[in-house]
């Protein structure tokens, strides 16, 4: 009894298809499940596996669909001479799967170590964001306080200013966009010399505290405290300075008042203090003897050391003395009237 062999063969081509079929399906799918994260070294590595697997399987498939084709041509021959070729194919994919093999627990422990450093990361990174985000709130904060705040690079350009500075020496860059220099903004009688604060910071100084006079924008001259520290990055080096101006105009004003007041005073007591004591004067003329050794009419000298003025009149004693007869009518007319 001879059983036909064409069901076999029809089979055989017919698994052979689907296989090809399956393996570009998985081929498309590695590829797009790659693509999806192109950084990722363990996904790449298993689509480089997938395509190792789906080469194999093409070489078989298209191996023994070549077989069968050949063979129902009646050209066994042929296939004799390219089946060690195919075989070899078969033999090389084989090694390629057999070494991607070996190393997939050590690829896959691997890339668990990176996806963990990378989560690790991440919150490392979104924890240095939120305490930032916290930072420049701070940061904000301060820069909008009511006291003038500046930073200043190291080239006497001005890097920020808050509110209040603006609001006294108005804006701080340029018309070509470029930050304005500290004393064009403020100038005062402390720029371009050892006594500026920016200059005693690159000094090497910590911390600056001056007394110093400002021109306004509105052009008039005020007085401030001025404090200031170095501004520095992550490493330390020195950027600049920051410095506040603590408005001391109305402070300065009292004390100059004060101190006039004390010396308008002091003129007065000492004015007292000639008047007063023994002063010496002549028996004669009534003239009075200065410190310097002058002698002087005695209103004269009152007037000069104290701020009383005369009136000149006449007594009745003199009167009578000088003008007898202008004053004896005028003293008759008095009696006749009472």
């Amino acid at each position: 009894m001879n059983v036909s062999w064409l069901p076999v063969i029809l089979i055989d081509m017919i698994g052979s298809s689907l296989t090809l079929c399956i393996a570009m399906v998985c081929a498309y799918f590695a590829w797009q499940w790659a693509r999806q994260k192109s950084d990722d070294v363990f996904r790449q590595y298993i689509f480089l596996l997938t395509m190792a697997i789906v080469c194999f399987a093409i070489s078989r498939s298209f191996g023994h669909l070549v077989k069968q084709v050949l063979l129902l041509n009646n050209l066994p021959g042929t296939w004799k001479q390219i089946s060690p070729f195919s075989g070899a194919i078969n033999s090389a994919m084989f090694i390629v799967i057999f070494a991607f093999g070996i190393y997939f627990h050590r690829v896959q422990k691997v890339h668990t170590e990176i996806e963990q450093y990378r989560k690790d990361l991440e919150s490392l990174v979104e924890k240095r964001t939120i305490q930032l985000a916290d930072a420049n709130v701070r940061l904000e904060n301060v820069l909008d306080s009511s006291i003038p705040i500046c930073i200043t690079s190291t080239a006497f350009e001005i890097v920020q200013t808050n509110r209040a500075y603006q609001e006294i020496w108005g804006e701080t860059v340029i018309a070509d966009g470029k930050p304005m220099k500290c004393y064009d903004s403020r100038p005062g009688p402390l720029c371009h010399t050892e006594s500026c604060p920016l200059q005693q910071i690159k000094s090497g100084n910590e911390e600056i505290t001056v007394e110093s006079a400002k021109y306004e924008k509105k052009g008039i001259t005020s007085s401030f405290i001025i404090s200031g520290k170095p501004f520095k990055d992550a490493d330390g080096n020195l950027l600049g300075i920051v410095e506040s101006f603590q408005d001391i105009s109305d402070r300065i004003k009292a004390e100059n008042a004060k101190a006039e007041l004390i010396d308008e005073l002091q003129e007065a007591l000492d004015r007292v203090n000639l008047l007063s004591g023994m002063l010496p004067i002549c028996a004669s003329c009534k003239k009075i003897r200065d410190d310097k050794g002058y002698w002087n009419q005695i209103e004269s000298y009152i007037r000069k050391h104290s701020d009383v003025e005369f009136s000149h009149g006449i007594c009745p004693e003199c009167a009578e003395k000088l003008y007898p007869d202008i004053f004896g009518k005028v003293k008759k007319k008095i009696k006749d009237k009472s």
